[in-house]
């Protein structure tokens, strides 16, 4: 039995009430702490190879980007403020979750689920995104709920849809990049 699965029948038999588990948006304090543990994985996870000081470097520049980020973001989708599954309009109406961050302790847990499940009831035309390729637990809870795996362009990274033909991050084409002229 899958850990979804063994939540299911907790929130079935009322031992879990997901009506307790209150979903708000998270601050800007709240997502920038989560981007910057995101920036710090991904940095050390892609760039073993690289020196410290290369590290730092592009980690800084990652986190650059948050603010930039944060300005078009939909959902901030958070439970305690530690967790954050963030979201980002593509052009075909369909939503594109740009970053998911659950703290160590927290992973498995029901209240990440339910911010899934408020994601995709959130966003009828669909649902989008990339996560490494080795994040098995990410990839099988999307597969629980539906979501596809699609030709990714990223060697490092899966993509996945709940239906077929959805944009990716599409939120960086030029149509939606704000002039500099």
């Amino acid at each position: 039995m899958q850990l979804i699965d063994a939540l299911d029948i907790l929130v079935e038999n009322n031992l879990i009430n997901e009506d307790e588990i209150k979903i708000r948006e998270a601050t800007y304090d709240e997502y920038i702490a989560a981007f910057k543990k995101v920036a710090a994985n991904e940095v050390n996870e892609f760039y073993k190879n690289a020196t410290e000081e290369q590290r730092n470097i592009l980690e800084k520049q990652i986190v650059n980007s948050a603010d930039i980020i944060w300005d078009r973001l939909l959902h901030k989708y958070t439970i305690t403020g530690t967790e954050i599954l963030a979201t980002l309009p593509n052009n075909d109406g369909s939503t594109y979750i740009s970053m998911a961050y659950v703290p160590p302790i927290n992973r498995g847990n029901y209240g990440s689920i339910k911010a899934l499940k408020q994601c995709i009831a959130d966003s009828p035309n669909g649902v989008s995104l990339h996560t490494n390729k080795n994040n098995k637990r990410v990839i099988q809870l999307v597969q629980y709920f539906g979501f596809k795996q699609y030709p990714s362009v990223h060697p490092n990274e899966l993509f996945f849809a709940n239906k077929p033909g959805i944009g990716g991050n599409e939120w960086v084409s030029n149509d939606q990049t704000p002039d500099t002229d």
